[in-house]
């Protein structure tokens, strides 16, 4: 898949942080792909993820309509439960809890697809 994936991790440190994120801003390739892995496991609930299409407003750097993410636990199931597909280029689109799974001690792969060669999008998921 390859494009350049920028993943910033913050994990849970208890007493003071209940909620990890795990943010990934990306570029993709000339097929339209981009994806990374953490370099730390997460466990916990998902309690929101949100995708901002070309969050810098660089001019021909939105992403196609319509593009898609999975984000996967070292399983291979996808932790978001399929609410990555066709995501919107309009503006920014999250989805809560209800929609989305959970990680048990797991790195995760985030990969984007369909969305244009050399576009750019931000990713952020929360973990309780």
């Amino acid at each position: 898949m390859a494009g350049t994936v920028v993943c910033t991790e913050h994990k849970k440190q208890a007493p003071l942080r209940s909620v990890a994120k795990v943010m990934w801003d990306w570029t993709s390739s000339a097929g339209g792909a981009a994806d990374s892995t953490t370099t730390e496991s997460f466990d916990g609930q998902i309690l929101a993820l949100a995708t901002i299409p070309n969050p810098d407003g660089t001019i021909n750097c939105w992403p196609t309509d319509n593009y898609d993410i999975v984000i996967r636990d070292a399983d291979g199931l996808d932790v978001a439960h399929a609410a990555g597909e066709n995501r919107d280029i309009s503006g920014e689109e999250a989805d809560d809890e209800a929609a989305l799974g959970a990680v048990s001690y797991s790195t995760l792969t985030l990969a984007v697809t369909n969305a244009g060669a050399a576009k750019k999008g931000r990713i952020a998921i929360w973990i309780r």
